[in-house]
């Protein structure tokens, strides 16, 4: 199989003229990521704000994507990790902190976010420092918050996987864990986004 991390890095976001450098930047989504992204055969993909570290045999057709798409494409890190049917495991968080979410709102094409062009200076890993063209998902409102008073609710699409019995539950010691399919979040927010697109909010 392949273990696949989040290695999101937003630092950068608050920087005037960043440099992406994929092979120091840390992750900043816990550390165990970040254990991950430092193990000696990982590979990470390059990306404005959301890479992964992936080790194992699909590793590299998983972090070796387009950087200019958005990180949210079919074609990316994501497309791809829904391709291979990938189980996501949140451990001692709950949906509201599953990012697969913000992809099953790409893939639903919901009205209130949206793509922008950028152009990064990302470092290679023989040192020198290129321009990238790339693709950020943001809300569309002012400081990249939600439209008017609404909030992001990933737990109300969550608590439907659950009803469906499409959740696996456990513990490790105190931290509730859960695992579902990507395949199946992506099959039901296509379905319920037809009826509310707010179902993520």
């Amino acid at each position: 199989g392949t273990l696949v991390t989040p290695t999101f890095t937003f630092a950068h976001e608050a920087e005037d003229n960043p440099v992406i450098d994929p092979a120091v930047d840390r992750s900043e989504m816990g550390i165990l990521t970040e254990t991950v992204r430092l193990h000696s055969q990982a590979r990470r993909s390059t990306a404005f704000r959301h890479s992964f570290a992936a080790i194992g045999r699909r590793a590299t057709v998983i972090t070796d994507i387009d950087t200019s798409l958005s990180a949210f494409d079919l074609r990316s890190s994501f497309g791809v990790m829904l391709a291979l049917n990938t189980q996501v495991l949140l451990m001692g968080v709950t949906y509201s902190s599953s990012t697969s979410h913000h992809f099953a709102e790409f893939i639903s094409d919901v009205p209130y976010r949206q793509t922008l062009p950028l152009t990064v200076r990302v470092r290679a890993s023989d040192g020198t420092v290129h321009e990238l063209p790339m693709t950020d998902y943001q809300p569309k409102s002012e400081g990249g918050s939600y439209y008017g008073a609404r909030g992001p609710d990933f737990n109300r699409l969550g608590k439907i996987l659950e009803d469906r019995g499409s959740v696996k539950t456990t513990f490790i010691g105190n931290a509730a864990v859960r695992r579902f399919s990507m395949r199946d979040l992506i099959d039901l927010a296509q379905v319920e986004v037809e009826k509310d697109y707010n179902v993520f909010r």
